[in-house]
Formats: structure tokens, C-alpha cells, sequence
């Protein structure tokens, strides 16, 4: 009889093996894109992350000096009044450029659906355009078409269910009915 055997293959190497190397096809357009993008990003992210560390830096050395003697608690309040004032400005600046992107894009979107209609005009150019006595011909024409398809299709649903009355008269036999009276 046949008894499973298990068999275990080490693979012991003198000397210095290098696997073989996989190919990875270059990447694609989009791929290349998404790459810049996400570079992009943790860019602005590390750029984010350094100034937030140096306000933090910044604002525990003035808490230090505050500690220390080497500063007034009026000082430290200045200072921060002045960092609330910075940060408001920049925050207004960064309102001030976003609206200026939102109003570029609804700009650009404006021609760009301008465009769109041109193009498609310049396609639709060639088709005529119907008057309002040309647009209720058509609507009578189509409406008579249906009415007429509806009398057809009724027409032979009322010819269908007559016949059909007809084949159940002529399969059932009349059931005769006898006039006895039962006495009590």
C-alpha cells in the first residue's frame, strides 16, 4: 500500500546567491501623477509640521523666560497679542487667496461651458429648427400614432376575451334544470 511521505528540502549556499530580479514594468502616466501629487503634499505637510514645531519651540521658550524672571507676564501677553494678530492676517490672506482660486475656477468653468455649447451648437447647426406650428404637428402626429396603437391593442384584447367566452360556452354543456318540488 502507499503511505504519504513528507519530505523537507534545505537549501544550504556556499558563497554569496543573489535572487533573481523581478522586472516592474514603468509606471503609467496616472501613476506618475498621483506619485507629484502625494510628493506634493508631504511636502506641504513637513512644511506644516516645521512651522508648528517652531511656534511651539518659540512659545516654550517665552513660557521659560516668563519662569525665569527674564520676562513680565505683560511681555508675554504682548506677544501673544501679537502672534493672535499675525495669524489673523495670515488666516485672511489664505480666505483672500481661496477666493481668488474659487473665483478663477468658476471663470474657467463659465468658458468652458460656453465652449461646450458652441461646439454643440456648431454640431446642431445643420438640423432645423422647428416653428411652434411644426412642434404641434408633430405632438398631434404622435399623439394620434399612440391613440391608434391603443385602439388596435384594445380591439384585439375584446376579440381575444370573445373568443375565449365563446370556447368556454361551447365545453361546457347547458346544465338542465328540473322543476320537482319537494314535499314536506
Amino acid at each position: 500500500m502507499f503511505r504519504p511521505h513528507s519530505k523537507s528540502i534545505h537549501l544550504n549556499f556556499i558563497g554569496h546567491f543573489e535572487l533573481p530580479k523581478e522586472e516592474t514594468p514603468p509606471p503609467t502616466e496616472a501613476e506618475l501623477i498621483e506619485q507629484e501629487l502625494r510628493r506634493k503634499k508631504l511636502e506641504y505637510q513637513r512644511e506644516a509640521n516645521k512651522r508648528w514645531y517652531a511656534k511651539k519651540r518659540q512659545e516654550e521658550e517665552w513660557q521659560r523666560r516668563l519662569e525665569a524672571g527674564e520676562i513680565s507676564e505683560e511681555e508675554l501677553l504682548a506677544h501673544k497679542q501679537e502672534l493672535l494678530a499675525k495669524e489673523e492676517a495670515e488666516k485672511e490672506q489664505r480666505v483672500q487667496k481661496q477666493q481668488e482660486r474659487n473665483r478663477y475656477a468658476r471663470e474657467w468653468a463659465k468658458k468652458k461651458r460656453a465652449k461646450l455649447k458652441a461646439e454643440k451648437e456648431a454640431e446642431t447647426a445643420h438640423i432645423p429648427k422647428l416653428t411652434a406650428e411644426e412642434k404641434k404637428q408633430r405632438k398631434r402626429e404622435k399623439h394620434r400614432v399612440y391613440s391608434l396603437e391603443w385602439y388596435h391593442k384594445n380591439q384585439a384584447k375584446k376579440k381575444a376575451e370573445k373568443l375565449a367566452n365563446e370556447a368556454q360556452a361551447v365545453a361546457k354543456p347547458p346544465i338542465e334544470t328540473s322543476k320537482t318540488s319537494i314535499a314536506l
